[in-house]
């Protein structure tokens, strides 16, 4: 299974889920809390003037636009590395999301006629896309726990026959010390991995299905 590339999947639908309940809760404390208007319009303003001037002769009156799902795009590659250093090194992807909220906070609260209240929706947003990539990461983790394969048994050696006299040896005596005998110790069997049963696979494809049912879930009241 791709680990990796499925923890990356959690950061980015938890990074949704940050930007989903952070709007929501705009819509009530008011338009002018929205973090998504913000960060877009801290980017535009810090855009070095050359880059400005390239943009808008490359895409005309488009230019606020293509800023913008540049932005995009940063937000779900930093979004992607959250989700695998949540898995790899936790808890730095909810590091990694908390100081992206931070920014999108700065963004709000440093708007004209803003004041500390206008962070409100950003930080409950924060709070749900962290709890979201923890329970997201925490499936993960159990599916490929339950997916990972068996380790190897070793066969144990077979005991080795006692020597058949010859017709020219001495009788040895039952009493003798055993390093009186002297055997050629058996070669061992290779490694093998055990068979999976049918109880863990079917334990696998349930915590599988838990994980993209939590994805799912998340990722459709993010959209919503």
């Amino acid at each position: 299974m791709r680990t990796r590339a499925w923890a990356a999947a959690a950061g980015v639908v938890a990074a949704g889920s940050v930007l989903a309940s952070a709007e929501l809760v705009a819509l009530v404390a008011g338009a002018s809390t929205s973090p998504l208007f913000a960060v877009g319009s801290l980017v535009i303003d810090l855009a070095p003037p050359g880059v400005k001037d390239l943009v808008i002769q490359l895409f005309g009156t488009g230019d606020k636009a293509v800023l913008l799902v540049l932005l995009g795009v940063v937000v779900v590659v930093l979004a992607g590395l959250a989700g695998v250093l949540e898995l790899r090194r936790p808890p730095f992807g909810a590091v990694v999301l908390i100081l992206g909220s931070g920014v999108a906070i700065l963004a709000v609260t440093t708007r004209a006629g803003a004041s500390g209240l206008w962070a409100i929706p950003t930080v409950l947003g924060m709070i749900v896309g962290v709890l979201v990539l923890r329970m997201l990461v925490a499936r993960l983790r159990v599916w490929s726990a339950s997916a990972a394969p068996l380790p190897a048994v070793e066969a144990a050696p077979a005991a080795p026959a006692p020597p058949e006299p010859t017709a020219g040896s001495r009788q040895v005596s039952p009493t003798a010390p055993e390093a009186a005998v002297s055997a050629t110790p058996p070669a061992r069997e290779p490694a093998r991995e055990p068979a999976r049963g049918p109880a863990l696979r079917a334990q696998a494809a349930l915590d599988r299905r838990r994980f993209f049912q939590a994805v799912g879930i998340s990722a459709g009241a993010a959209l919503v």
